[in-house]
């Protein structure tokens, strides 16, 4: 049985997709961003992602947004920055964007004891059923709960509550797990941090029960304790 279940007294897992299981395409990114005159590595557009999520998460600081801390992370203008992602939410259909299957997820979700149900909660734009699917993803998943198909988006409880029913697994024994803090904070959602660039700090306020920098620490995460 996997450790998961034996050491968290996790009875299901609640995933995130985007930035867990699919990543964006960092290839089209830097392509787009190159066209800009932004030079930018596909890695270092994916990374910086995370790094800008990471400034929203910990509000630092408060009125900068997504794009200028995307910026400053690649080392680019706020001007430009703002650009470039403007031009990219424009013209580009998140299912193209968010096109690549994380490989790390792949391996976690091959490897876990099937016995372990799984679960998809994720914000998206209504596509994640098809990125996840596109990606060779959906079948190793149980279901998927999107925000837009609901009309409700994390951090409300009631997505949470979702997946677990859903399940038939009270949420007290889920575990969820995202690449950023969006679980609500008032409330006891079992959370573990997906930081696979180590870009929150021990300096960061995280209420979570672990951070992991590889999905595949899923696996044996609580071992020997």
């Amino acid at each position: 049985m996997s450790s998961i279940r034996s050491s968290l007294g996790a009875g299901a897992l609640l995933l995130d997709s985007g930035g867990v299981l699919v990543r964006p395409d960092g290839e089209l990114i830097a392509a787009e961003a190159a066209a800009m005159g932004i030079a930018v590595t596909p890695a270092l557009a994916i990374s910086a992602m995370h790094s800008a999520n990471r400034n929203r998460d910990v509000h630092l600081p408060k009125s900068r947004s997504f794009e200028v801390n995307w910026g400053e992370a690649v080392g680019c203008s706020p001007r430009a920055a703002v650009r470039l992602w403007t031009k990219v939410i424009a013209e580009i259909p998140p299912v193209r964007l968010w096109s690549v299957a994380n490989p790390d997820a792949l391996l976690l979700l091959n490897q876990l004891d099937r016995s372990v149900p799984r679960y998809v909660i994720t914000n998206s734009e209504g596509d994640a059923h098809h990125e996840l699917r596109a990606c060779g993803l959906r079948h190793l998943v149980d279901g998927v709960l999107d925000s837009t198909q609901l009309g409700i988006k994390k951090p409300d409880l009631r997505i949470f509550q979702m997946g677990a029913v859903a399940l038939g697994v009270p949420l007290d024994r889920c575990i969820y797990i995202s690449d950023t803090l969006d679980a609500p904070t008032d409330a006891n959602v079992r959370t573990i941090l997906y930081d696979p660039f180590g870009v929150y700090s021990s300096d960061d306020r995280l209420r979570v029960e672990a951070r992991i920098t590889s999905l595949t620490e899923l696996l044996s995460i609580g071992a020997g304790s």
